[in-house]
């Protein structure tokens, strides 16, 4: 959780491939959603801010790696992505 969006767009694919080779089922990322409070964009930000490319890429990332993609949002502040393994 919170994990994804602060690799780089290389290693996010990197990623993805790997936990789709060692899953057999489902995988659920809990990500921010594209409406973070104003102290997570403050933190993102201090951080170097890769979650602003992410969120703006996070679903055609996923769908260039996974089939089958769902996409729920939590809160205004919070989404899952969930992939179905095949």
């Amino acid at each position: 959780s919170y994990v994804v969006h602060g690799l780089r767009p290389q290693e996010r694919k990197t990623f993805y491939e790997e936990v789709s080779r060692v899953t057999t089922h489902r995988i659920i990322f809990y990500e921010h959603s594209d409406a973070p409070s104003i102290g997570i964009r403050v933190a993102e930000w201090l951080e170097g801010g890769r979650y602003f490319s992410f969120i703006r890429t996070a679903e055609k990332e996923l769908r260039e790696t996974f089939d089958d993609l769902d996409i729920v949002r939590l809160s205004k502040r919070i989404t899952l992505f969930i992939v179905n393994q095949k």
